[in-house]
């Protein structure tokens, strides 16, 4: 680890995560540490369990051995995803989770659900204070895909967006929760090279600007090796590698997993 983040308590702790199907070990004794402001990546070949990590940090899993911790907090191991939400904990998926029908607008504010003080009396009377509230929100909101350069598109359907856009998007309504924990699940997936660039250009913004940790699976090596500070790499559920972006391209062992060997 930097000696940047030295004296630093981790924003999220993972430590020796396991969980069984059966008599499968998906994932195995899986350890991490993502610092504020730091980019940790997480890869490996498909089938290494990278996304039943992700899984099992935002409570679709129930791990079968280790622990959780988010910014000190210790988390359950029965715990219901929009408990996770309320620890700090926000994360996208490798396919493409928006509300279609909806507004580019009122898929962020969906986001502040939680925040929301109004009683559904007041939301079905449509009083004062529901009006305030809404739009306080719908200014947040708009505050939010300003940064993202989604505000023009306001009012869209999020199914007219074109797919880079939406990726974005779903960033977008992730950082609307407040995280401290950023979960990206392959959110290069899909995209052109430049999409890719303008990607990577909005991950270092929200590191520089939130000071939140992040935590990325992700196939394109180039991203991986340009924006994170620290890699993991798994095969078959269990790390194999961890270090710096040059110590892992240089690791025969990764290479290995990923390219084979004669062997």
């Amino acid at each position: 680890m930097e000696n940047k983040y030295q004296g630093l308590e981790p924003l999220l702790r993972v430590d020796n995560l396991s969980i069984n199907f059966g008599g499968l070990k998906a994932v195995d004794n899986v350890s991490l540490k993502v610092y504020p402001g730091e980019i940790v990546g997480l890869i490996g070949p498909n089938g290494a369990g990278k996304t039943t990590v992700f899984n099992l940090l935002t409570g679709v899993y129930e791990p079968s051995e280790g622990s959780i911790t988010i910014d000190g907090k210790e988390m359950p191991k029965k715990i219901k995803p929009h408990e996770v939400v309320k620890l700090g904990l926000a994360r996208t998926f490798q396919n493409i989770r928006l509300f279609k029908q909806l507004t580019v607008l009122e898929n962020v504010m969906v986001a502040f659900n939680q925040e929301m003080k109004t009683n559904i009396f007041q939301s079905a009377l449509r009083t004062r204070k529901f009006y305030k509230e809404e739009e306080y929100y719908k200014n947040k909101a708009l505050e939010i895909l300003s940064i993202f350069d989604l505000a023009i598109y306001a009012s869209e359907q999020a199914q007219n967006l074109p797919y880079g856009k939406q990726r974005k998007l779903e960033i977008a309504r992730a950082m609307a929760t407040n995280p401290k924990v950023l979960l990206l699940d392959e959110p290069a997936a899909g995209m052109n090279p430049t999409e890719t660039h303008e990607l990577m250009e909005m991950i270092e913004y929200i590191r520089k600007n939130y000071k939140i940790a992040i935590l990325l699976i992700e196939h394109d090596m180039s991203l991986v090796m340009n924006i994170c500070e620290y890699i993991t790499v798994l095969e078959y559920g269990a790390p194999i590698a961890a270090g710096s972006p040059e110590e892992i391209a240089n690791n025969q062992r990764v290479i290995q997993a990923y390219l084979g060997s004669e062997d």
